[in-house]
């Protein structure tokens, strides 16, 4: 069963082998775009003058009269011809990839943000920072260069990128003269040019040469007659008319002043998201007030810094407001404050607080050129109390929301709209069954059914219920029939979570095409929405999907774009999720000093989560690290102080701490401890045979067997899926060491070199490091020492930070008679060692020369 956070946005754990999934999307390419034309300097070096460096949006560089190069061995870039050479061989980057290095090197003498580096690489600014973060790390990939050394290109913190290795400027004395330099807006794309009926001969290079030995005059003259074709192309397809109008910027409400007594307190939000709504219904993108809200809880205790606020919430105008109560009416002010221009009022008097700031927000909406929408449906009372429901949620106070319903006389409380908002309280609170009856009873009343919007309002809701439980085929089928209503209705934040919700049930079932693809559509969505806690939620998705799949390499430049989002709104439960997921993906790739800075980060986070559970599965993660490196005292420790408050927790998260239990009594040598914990964890564990974690517990339990001296080892009914392509490699790898035991040795030869090849196609290095460490020790013992030194080699990448993968190096040289190389994997596995002794038998050279039996 996963285990799904009750807190915000859509989070879903799954005991899959890295851990986490965190669901609440691929961004789409637009137009070719054609940016303002900019004018750089640049020094060469050796040559005194300094040519002027022509971009066209793409981050190519022309330079007048001269095609640059850029040497920075092994390497040479040459923007004109788009070629990346690494000595004589011809590298193949992507576009985008191309781009970045380029425009990188043009303005290396200083830092590039990252909104300017997705405007020259993109030619727009609606990409995502985790599609940026993957195209860093594939720029360092083709340069030889990482996250870690960043030889090439460094990382900027809160900033950006910049160039930092030397750099020498020269020019190519092969590519022709450049053809006058065009303003960026009189570039357009060439006429489509007729189809040939046969390929001309193909010519030698000297005639190619004298083909283009044209008097000056006529190249200008043919590059001019090429434009004015070029510019007759796109004036006939666009005929001129009046230029579009500018994108509107967003808007952001601000929670209302209110100047009346305590009863009224709930105006201050509640107001607040009534003018948010009202604007949003005319169409004015506007954050959502969950967004507004934790944005300002960031800068709680401190007056709001305005530009601050705006910049992390992605607006360009900010909305105050005050509503006071005086002689029995309530007067309503609004005000806008843009980033520049004069700023707007508004003001309005009623009787009722929902009027007043109804009317004054059309007045507003009027003063900015907008067309009010027209009258809200229902009565000004029902308005009233839905809007002190809602600023009681948005301030979590969902007790307060459920009494305000409870005071409502009965045919008020009757209606679908109350009922609707008191089955997403419920909801919110964790009463599931509560929530589930009476979406159930709403959902069956016949104006309901005629009601498409609200149907699928409650339908998603009920979508969202059968998510948390976990029963994905259903969630999936719910939010099939909401998503069309949804997507016709005014909400683009509610498609945008219907979205993102469905595509976590897929991913829960493996259906990653379409859960990727509802990711999409839910980016762009919450995009729309203007939603900025959203997108990034999105974006975490993204990143866990990508560790479900196997690839935590590809997960982490979308987790962290998301965790650094969810810290600058303080949003501290989404923070340790995305975290936890970011943990689970170093770990994946045996990366224990980051694990290790990640795990840091969530146990200083533990406590702002009044979650028993969640900071039972912080511990835990913690400990799995603290086994890694080796430091089993404080391990120890750890597991005590989590077992204290293990009377808090719901019986299947207990699992996790029997997981941890099992694995520090087994590296102990505790093996009767092992093996008691490693039943209490599989007994709650979810069997799948896809599922690594739960391999590894029947492999640790299968080894607890073994060294308490069992005459008969029974086999697992799980290996009976061993090496099909649904079973997870641990699993095969377990059932390898079982027929190994049965003395069936060609059976298992068999299921080891097929754990081996899952692995080595398409495994973590963490599974590579767990199938090697197994058949390693078995092909040496074997007599196979060839094969065994290329399995070895294949987990040596990671020998220097995985104390396992260190250890396989010392046992293949000394099987190998190479006494150096020996003695230095020795001292690498000594300096990971912690608390742990590398085994006698390949501590020491043997006297004779003869390998050490590795069995």
């Amino acid at each position: 069963m996963p285990y799904v956070s009750d807190g915000p946005g859509v989070f879903l754990f799954l005991d899959c082998g890295c851990g986490v999934l965190g669901l609440p999307a691929s961004a789409y390419d637009g137009l070719p775009h054609i940016g303002p034309s900019t004018f750089d300097s640049c020094t060469f070096s050796g040559l005194d003058a300094r040519p002027r460096h022509f971009y066209d949006g793409s981050g190519r560089a022309k330079v007048r009269g001269v095609s640059v190069v850029y040497r920075f061995p092994p390497f040479r870039l040459h923007p004109a011809a788009r070629e990346l050479w690494k000595d004589e061989a011809l590298c193949t980057p992507t576009r985008p990839v191309f781009d970045c290095i380029a425009y990188l090197l043009e303005h290396r003498d200083r830092a590039v943000g990252r909104d300017e580096l997705v405007a020259a690489v993109w030619g727009r600014v609606d990409v995502s920072d985790g599609h940026l973060n993957q195209t860093i790390v594939r720029a360092r990939r083709m340069l030889d260069d990482d996250a870690q050394t960043q030889r090439a290109i460094r990382t900027v913190s809160g900033f950006g990128y910049r160039w930092i290795m030397p750099v020498a400027i020269g020019e190519s004395a092969q590519t022709p003269p450049a053809p006058p330099l065009v303003p960026a807006d009189a570039i357009a794309p060439a006429a489509p040019r007729p189809e040939s009926t046969a390929e001309p001969p193909p010519a030698s290079s000297a005639v190619a040469r004298r083909a283009w030995r044209l008097p000056r005059r006529r190249v200008w003259g043919l590059a001019a007659l090429a434009l004015l074709i070029a510019l007759a192309a796109v004036l006939h397809r666009y005929p001129a008319g009046p230029p579009a109008p500018a994108a509107d910027p967003v808007v952001a409400v601000l929670p209302v002043a209110v100047a009346a007594g305590p009863a009224e307190d709930w105006v201050r939000l509640g107001v607040m998201d009534l003018v948010a709504g009202r604007l949003r219904e005319a169409a004015l993108p506007v954050a959502p007030s969950e967004a507004v809200v934790a944005a300002l809880h960031r800068q709680a205790g401190a007056a709001p810094d305005r530009t601050a606020l705006a910049r992390l919430l992605g607006v360009g105008t900010l909305v105050e407001g005050s509503a006071r109560l005086a002689d029995d009416a309530w007067t309503v002010t609004l005000t806008t404050l843009p980033p520049s221009g004069v700023p707007q009022r508004a003001e309005a008097r009623a009787a009722e607080v929902v009027e007043a700031a109804r009317q004054a927000s059309d007045r507003l909406l009027a003063a900015l050129g907008r067309t009010p929408p027209g009258e809200l449906p229902g009565d000004d009372a029902l308005r009233e109390r839905l809007a002190q429901m809602q600023a009681a949620v948005l301030a979590n106070a969902l007790d307060t929301a459920r009494a305000i319903v409870h005071q409502l006389d009965p045919a008020t409380a009757e209606r679908p709209e109350v009922r609707l908002r008191l089955a997403d309280v419920d909801y919110r609170a964790g009463r599931l069954d509560v929530a589930e009856a009476g979406l159930a009873d709403l959902l069956a009343l016949p104006e309901v059914r005629a009601d498409p919007l609200l149907q699928a309002r409650a339908t998603a809701l009920r979508a969202r219920i059968q998510f948390r439980r976990g029963r994905f085929d259903a969630a999936e089928r719910a939010f099939d029939a909401a998503i069309p209503a949804l997507a016709n209705g005014p909400s683009a934040q509610e498609l945008g979570d219907a979205l993102a919700t469905r595509g976590a049930a897929r991913a829960a079932l493996g259906r990653y095409e379409a859960a990727s693809a509802d990711l999409g559509q839910a980016r762009l969505a919450m995009r729309q929405a203007a939603d900025p806690l959203g997108a990034a939620q999105v974006e975490a998705n993204f990143g866990v999907l990508e560790s479900l799949r196997d690839r935590p390499e590809r997960a982490l430049p979308y987790l962290a774009a998301a965790a650094e989002r969810f810290e600058a709104f303080g949003a501290a439960e989404r923070l340790l999720f995305v975290l936890t997921a970011t943990y689970d993906a170093q770990a994946a790739l045996l990366r224990w000093p980051d694990a290790l800075a990640t795990s840091d980060r969530l146990w200083d986070l533990r406590e702002r989560i009044a979650d028993p559970a969640f900071s039972l599965v912080v511990a835990c993660r913690r400990g799995r690290v603290l086994l890694a490196l080796g430091r089993y005292g404080e391990a120890e420790a750890l597991l005590a102080e989590a077992a204290a408050g293990r009377d808090a927790v719901r019986p299947e998260v207990l699992r996790y701490l029997y997981d941890f239990e099992s694995d520090l009594a087994a590296r102990r040598g505790r093996w009767a401890d092992a093996l008691a914990a490693a039943d209490r964890a599989l007994a709650t564990w979810p069997s799948g045979p896809g599922n690594d974690r739960y391999a590894r517990l029947l492999r640790l339990r299968q080894q607890a067997r073994i060294a308490l001296g069992g005459a008969e080892l029974p086999e697992e009914p799980a290996y009976a899926a061993a090496g099909t392509a649904e079973a997870s490699p641990l699993l095969t790898l377990a059932a390898a060491e079982w027929n190994d035991r049965a003395q069936r040795t060609e059976h298992a030869a068999a299921l080891f070199e097929t754990a081996w090849r899952r692995v080595d196609a398409a495994g973590t290095p963490a599974q590579i490091a767990a199938v090697a460490g197994a058949w390693v020790p078995w092909l040496l013992a074997h007599g196979r020492p060839d094969e065994a030194a290329a399995v070895a080699g294949r987990a040596a990448t990671w020998a220097g930070e995985d104390y396992d993968c260190a250890v396989l190096q010392v046992a293949l040289w000394q099987a190998r008679g190479a006494r150096e190389a020996w003695r230095d994997a020795l001292a690498t596995a000594q300096r990971l060692a912690g608390e742990r002794v590398v085994p006698a038998a390949w501590a020491t050279w043997p006297a004779d020369g003869t390998a050490a039996s590795a069995r």
